[in-house]
């Protein structure tokens, strides 16, 4: 296989100046994690980056680092391994003869199998890499790439097999590492399946991809932009048919495959990078206790998880008669006579929504098995819902909006437990994006993981909550309502079926006395002897022991990525959880006479909706 040559692209490039690659040559050999760099990479990199020093030194960065990084699509890729093989028998990635008008390559792609079972998003890309890597290093650089993307013959099996974190990291490496001048990207799809892949796309794609974007539900629309007439036959146009196109590209991969082994080494180096990074992205996996080299990234968490609705039977534990059962032998409090007698008045209850055994046994528990204080926390956990929509509805995982808010801040409930049995719920800012940051849309995240993990887990001794707000600034704290403070404390501390036995707030720094400030007047009394405020990490190992905590804090649970992936794949594979449970709220209309309970400042009933009952 013949390779360019770096008098050529001197010879094409006129821009290509021999002071700038000997500068970056010097650049590399001073990054101790970088593989050896030719010449006529360093060219290819000034080229994509239109010959900025700075950008092309960006690129290279996050091209070995994410090369290192993601090895689900940069790692294995002999074409004669039988699992690269398989990938090649079902993607098609190839440059077609013709040109356009403006002299732009076109690479063209097509599932040349679709059947579902056999589509791996990540092996698809890899393919697609494979690909436009050995184009590159065959024939050099170029002014332009234009990508069309026939996606006629996907189903939704295939987006819902995508995964999230998938697709954001195929966009990254797109529009930040690969090596190329990207002119134009053509999706080729019937319009469902675009209403299905633009959200997909889009909350992870920077403007100027957005902006070369174009979704078409047939070729004709695709005419404006690329004559027809360059497109494969079975395409209508007049370059050879995809099954010939598909042919010659297993055949040439095959033929570069040492090439292709050996590309598998041009990745960055983690352990020889010279200090710890200022950049991380944990939640994409890169970087090992820190790996990025600080230049100028935007930091962005994204998500990894399958797109899975199952129904509520589905949930690892719940609602079913088994665990109800189990939870009568794990309590030797918990009697079948108080559960009915707490049935049959939920049943007089027509403004309530219909609920499981369990739903019953979880608010009993939580109450220390006091009846009336039950039927209290029940009546307050759905008005509560029912009249602050801002925390309670909207909750389906898949909307845009949801997806980024998923980013900016981790909530997990850690596996190992206090010595007093107590579960703990770790909350950590992730994203210190002021302009990301709503506190309504996180409390409602928060609610999402609480309530859908008591119900998959069943009851527990206790739960302790520790809040990291590293790095979180003042202007966090001037973004939140004090209206939104006291409701969703008041839901908390009334109405949420936990026994909270610790809040603990750490690393507040300088906006401790002004978040105290703001809080503590919001509290009552039972709640304010758990609260705790400490300075530092260590303060709170006082009280939780540091085997508990992610192993970045020295303690055996997962990494701070690994629980952010573990959260999102909760919540994106509960997604009919979600959706039913907006619905369980009160039935203002039906309540039989005007409660006597009313809260005006915080928006409960709209003459006043809460029953009476004997509260304690």
């Amino acid at each position: 296989m013949k390779w360019t040559t770096l008098e050529e692209e001197d010879a094409k490039n006129q821009d290509l100046r021999e002071e700038n690659v000997q500068s970056l040559k010097e650049w590399v050999l001073k990054q101790p994690h970088f593989p050896p760099v030719s010449d006529l990479q360093l060219a290819i990199f000034l080229h994509s980056c239109y010959w900025s020093m700075q950008q092309t030194k960006v690129a290279i960065e996050k091209f070995l680092t994410y090369r290192s990084a993601w090895r689900e699509f940069f790692a294995n890729r002999n074409p004669n391994d039988p699992k690269v093989r398989s990938a090649m028998e079902v993607s098609l990635c190839a440059i077609l003869p013709s040109r356009t008008v403006e002299n732009y390559k076109i690479i063209y792609c097509k599932f040349m199998n679709s059947d579902v079972d056999r589509y791996v998003a990540s092996n698809c890309f890899k393919v697609f890499d494979m690909g436009v890597t050995l184009e590159v290093m065959q024939y050099g650089t170029f002014e332009g790439y234009v990508i069309i993307c026939d996606f006629r013959n996907i189903g939704v099996g295939h987006v819902l097999k995508t995964q999230i974190t998938t697709m954001r990291r195929i966009l990254l490496y797109l529009q930040e590492a690969l090596p190329v001048r990207m002119k134009g990207l053509h999706c080729v799809t019937i319009p469902a399946m675009s209403d299905l892949v633009v959200p997909l796309f889009k909350p992870f794609m920077k403007k100027e991809l957005a902006n070369l974007l174009r979704f078409h539900g047939h070729y004709e629309t695709l005419g404006q932009y690329v004559p027809l007439e360059f497109l494969p036959e079975d395409a209508g146009g007049k370059a050879p048919t995809s099954r010939e196109l598909h042919e010659r590209m297993q055949k040439s991969f095959v033929e570069s495959a040492d090439f292709f082994v050996e590309q598998e080494t041009f990745i960055s180096n983690e352990g020889l990078r010279d200090r710890r990074q200022s950049y991380m992205d944990l939640d994409l996996g890169i970087g090992k206790d820190g790996s990025f080299k600080k230049l100028d990234f935007l930091y962005n968490s994204s998500l990894r998880c399958t797109m899975h609705s199952p129904t509520l039977q589905e949930l690892p534990y719940g609602m079913d008669d088994e665990n109800v059962a189990l939870e009568y032998r794990r309590h030797k409090d918990l009697r079948e006579e108080d559960i009915q007698s707490l049935k049959e008045w939920y049943a007089k209850q027509v403004h309530l929504p219909p609920i499981s055994e369990m739903h019953l046994i979880v608010f009993l528990h939580s109450c220390y098995w006091s009846i009336e204080r039950a039927k209290s926390t029940l009546e307050r956990f759905f008005t509560y819902r029912k009249a602050w929509p801002e925390f309670f509805a909207g909750t389906d995982p898949r909307r845009p909006k949801m997806l980024s808010d998923m980013e900016v801040v981790l909530y997990a409930f850690l596996p190992k437990r206090t010595p007093e049995n107590y579960r703990v719920f770790y909350i950590k800012l992730l994203d210190h994006d002021l302009s990301r940051y709503v506190l309504k849309d996180q409390l409602k995240i928060m609610d999402m993981v609480l309530v859908v993990d008591i119900l998959r887990s069943g009851t527990s001794d206790g739960l302790v909550i520790v809040c990291d707000f590293e790095d979180a600034t003042v202007g966090h704290v001037l973004k939140t309502h004090v209206t939104e403070v006291k409701k969703f404390l008041t839901y908390l501390q009334e109405a949420l079926p936990v026994r909270l036995k610790g809040l603990y707030y750490t690393n507040l720094g300088p906006i401790a006395d002004l978040f105290k400030g703001l809080i503590k007047p919001l509290i009552n009394k039972k709640l304010l002897e758990c609260l705790h405020f400490t300075d530092s990490f260590e303060g709170v190992l006082k009280f939780v022991p540091q085997e508990c905590f992610p192993k970045e804090f020295g303690g055996t649970a997962p990494s701070i990525y690994d629980l952010h992936v573990e959260m999102q794949d909760l919540l994106l594979s509960n997604v009919q959880f979600f959706i039913e449970t907006e619905k369980m709220v009160t039935d203002e209309s039906r309540r039989d006479r005007r409660p006597s309970y009313m809260d005006r400042d915080l928006g409960i009933g709209a003459v006043g909706s809460f029953k009476q009952l004997e509260f304690d």
